[in-house]
């Protein structure tokens, strides 16, 4: 139990049972591990041969000992499962149906049950390792690991130890103080079955009758299995009746046969009550006060002049395909930012769904639309270590605030997880005086902008984000005052499409890091910032396409390393800013207004006209780039899973009605029209739309395997040796990895700002772009080189960096 033993640094002889079955999403990793004992046993096997040391982070320069500051060095404390088909099929309205695609999972899972094949030496009852029929299995009990502070939904439990993982904690309870998300363990999520009869982890699988978690086998103090978490596509739905939690039981397999089986039992005491009824206009608010309830609204929906939640470790869940749906309550029910309802008249004030400020440990989960007159639907103030997941949530109306999320005022260390946010008037998703959150694989699509973050925003993560089909910016990173700067951001692996203004819109961003982006397809800039004499941003890895300047900088003292510039109907990169650094990779080609723009009263910049760059100027650009061949491009038949009636692709823009959910997360609706040219840009609004596929090619040979190839348990390809000082990111990150956010076997005491740091599991990024590949995560890294600033990285990647075959020719 935790606290046994603190000298354990690892689970030992660990056997993860997740499903390794459909394509996932981005680099969820955990969901990805095999189902076979050897796969999952080569996982640990590599983590235990780490190093057991926490990275501390120790960085030389301003910028990298800013972003210390905010972006911490706690370990990891629960893993993400995200798979992109399924969280997107959370019903209509813009959907898909949820059950029909989590059957894959669910087969994958069954498929699982014969995964450990390997028999134990001390063979246990009902032992058929030869074949034979089964006898009756044994009994145990399902139990929280944490039971002092981590028992009920919403109890999060503190990571006091830096040395050990998530597994074995001391048992105490997490303040909301901690300095970020993954420094608590969500203890709702971790169970623990104790297998006596067993010696050890060999041949052992188990599974929940739910199949709602993944469940690794522990032999660091007996043998028993421990839930990780959520199973990929999963959610606190998947565990609800209208009024209470769900029996479930775990099932113990060695050979093929169940040895252990627990009884049915619920493993949750929090009450579960169905949320009150006000659903007419004229109903005032509801004010949620009981701690620790869970509230559901019913699969048939529920219509709501708002609730407040006014109490710590509440829940709010919608079931089934319903839909919880604002009743057109005319005054404002929402003070910003105290998170209250106001007494009178506010001028600070919205009308929103659910509404909460200065409390802790909130879950949010399902279906949420604002059309009956709501401006934000979800509204946080003050708010910390609360998680919004697997949500979808649309028709944000016009206001002073308008969107699917509000994260603001003084929230931080929140987890925003497999939302999709759509048709929203100004923000799909939005953070304002938000610091230290985490925003990942979420899709916002078709909203006045997708993300918004503005005014002294400091140490968030925003990674694997769809940003497509927005009126106008697919991000948006401004801060409207000097004294309210945005430092040390993070952006890794997300992409904006078809976006009506600028893909990336960074206005005072400093000290931040954006890594393997795509920004194609958008009326504007694919990235341009403001002047700032200091703003010592690092960009790296980015594929730029787009209406106007692919790259705009206008300030200084900037990294810019391995950026591809082409199909732009303006310049490919213009630079007035001074001192800035460009090295490594420069690719440029058809850009219609030239390739290089550096302005005449620029100083001290590594680029010139020509494209030259690096120290000297002496590295040449790869000139006269296409990449017409490298993608996927447009569909030359209908996307399956997008419920708009289509042919071979295209619908009228007045009849595309799903704009979020497609068979991969790099597809997106975009005007019909010759592929990367001006014809194909921009928010379909009228005309013909076609659906366009961002995916690589397994044919390209420009951006595919631009690093090399990834192969488990050979070396790391070279453009991830670390004595090498131009594969790092500023000194103290790798240049070519991205960290495993939230993966408790491969990233056990990684910081989770997204950077691939020192002691850290990470995604190896073959490509250049946002688009790393599919297929399943390899359960073993390759072999790492390190150097002074970066060492003991455990390198990951997916099984293909490329899809085989393209969907139509151009």
């Amino acid at each position: 139990m935790p606290g046994d033993d603190a000298s354990v640094a690892e689970p030992t002889d660990v056997t993860s049972v997740a499903s390794d079955g459909a394509t996932p999403l981005f680099a969820d990793a955990a969901a990805q591990v095999g189902a076979d004992t050897g796969d999952s046993s080569r996982v640990l096997d590599a983590l235990r041969s780490s190093s057991s040391d926490a990275a501390a982070l120790a960085f030389p320069r301003l910028a990298m000992a800013l972003l210390a500051l905010v972006v911490f060095s706690l370990p990891a404390c629960s893993t993400l499962h995200f798979d992109i088909v399924s969280a997107m099929g959370l019903g209509d309205g813009g959907g898909t149906d949820s059950e029909a695609l989590d059957g894959a999972w669910s087969e994958a899972a069954d498929g699982g049950y014969d995964a450990g094949t390997a028999v134990d030496a001390d063979a246990g009852p009902a032992d058929s390792g030869d074949g034979s029929a089964c006898g009756a299995p044994l009994t145990s009990t399902v139990l929280p690991l944490y039971p002092a502070s981590g028992a009920a939904w919403n109890d999060y439990v503190s990571i006091s130890d830096p040395s050990a993982d998530a597994f074995h904690q001391p048992d105490l309870p997490c303040q909301g103080s901690e300095a970020n998300y993954y420094a608590c363990i969500h203890g709702g999520e971790v169970r623990r079955v104790a297998v006596p009869f067993a010696s050890g982890c060999a041949g052992l699988s188990a599974f929940d009758s739910l199949r709602a978690f993944d469940w690794i086998c522990d032999a660091s103090n007996g043998v028993a299995f421990l839930s990780t978490g959520l199973a990929q596509g999963k959610g606190l739905a998947d565990l609800l009746e209208a009024g209470s939690f769900k029996e479930s039981f775990l099932t113990v397999l060695r050979g093929g046969c169940p040895v252990l089986q627990t009884p049915p039992a619920i493993w949750w005491s929090n009450p579960v009550r169905p949320l009150p009824a006000n659903p007419s206009p004229s109903d005032p608010p509801l004010v949620l006060a009981e701690e620790g309830s869970v509230y559901t609204a019913p699969a048939s929906g529920q219509a709501t002049s708002g609730y407040n939640l006014a109490a710590d470790r509440i829940a709010v869940v919608t079931l089934g395909t319903g839909t919880l749906t604002y009743s057109g309550y005319a005054p404002v029910n929402c003070t910003d930012p105290g998170g209250t309802i106001p007494p009178g008249p506010d001028p600070l004030a919205y009308r929103t769904v659910i509404c909460s400020g200065d409390h802790k440990h909130l879950w949010i989960e399902g279906r949420v639309s604002g059309t009956g007159g709501a401006e934000t639907l979800l509204f946080f103030a003050r708010t910390s270590f609360s998680r919004v997941h697997r949500s979808e949530l649309w028709g944000g109306a016009g206001g002073d605030l308008s969107a699917g999320l509000s994260i603001d005022d003084g929230s931080r260390a929140n987890l925003v997880s497999e939302v999709r946010a759509h048709h929203n008037h100004e923000f799909g998703i939005s953070l304002f005086r938000a610091d230290a959150n985490i925003v990942m694989d979420c899709v916002v699509a078709h909203n006045g902008s997708g993300v918004r973050v503005e005014d002294g925003c400091q140490g968030n993560a925003f990674l694997r984000l769809m940003s497509i089909d927005n009126t106008a910016f697919g991000f948006s990173l401004a801060n409207r005052v000097v004294a309210d700067p945005l430092d040390a951001n993070v952006l890794a692996m997300s992409t904006a499409l078809f976006n009506g203004d600028e893909g990336f819109s960074l206005r005072g961003l400093r000290f931040s890091s954006l890594q393997a982006s795509l920004s194609a397809h958008n009326n504007g800039d694919g990235l341009s910032d403001t002047a700032l004499a200091v703003a010592s941003n690092a960009l790296t890895n980015a594929v730029l396409l787009n209406g106007q300047n692919g790259l705009t900088i206008a300030s200084s003292q900037n990294q810019i390393k391995d950026v591809v510039l082409a199909h732009n109907q303006g310049v490919g990169v213009a630079l007035t800013g001074d001192a800035n650094q460009v090295r490594g990779l420069l690719g440029v080609g058809n850009n219609a207004a030239g390739d290089c723009s550096v302005a005449v009263t620029s100083t001290a910049n590594l680029l010139d006209a020509s494209c030259h760059h690096g120290e000297g100027l002496a590295t040449p650009p790869l000139l006269e780039l296409s990449l017409l061949a490298s993608f996927f491009g447009p569909l030359a038949a209908n996307d399956a899973v997008n419920t708009t009636a289509q042919s071979q692709g295209s619908a009228s823009a007045t009849l595309v009605t799903d704009w979020v959910a497609f068979e991969n997360p790099w597809r997106a609706w975009g005007p019909q029209g010759a592929f990367l040219t001006a014809m194909a840009r921009g928010p379909c609004v009228n005309g013909s739309c076609h659906v366009y596929d961002q995916r690589l090619v397994a044919s390209d040979a420009v951006l595919r395997n631009a690093y090399g190839v990834f192969v488990p348990g050979a070396p790391c390809p070279s453009a991830a040796d670390a004595s090498n000082p131009e594969n790092l990111h500023q000194g103290e990150s790798l240049a070519t990895g991205i960290e495993l956010v939230g993966d408790r076997l491969r990233n056990s005491r990684g910081n989770n700002n997204g950077l691939c740091e020192s002691n850290e599991g990470c995604l190896f990024t073959p490509n250049l772009g946002a688009y790393q590949g599919e297929g399943s995560l390899s359960a073993e890294p390759c072999v790492f080189t390190g150097g002074s600033g970066v060492t003991g990285v455990r390198l990951y990647g997916f099984t293909d960096s490329g899809a085989a075959s393209r969907s139509a020719p151009r």
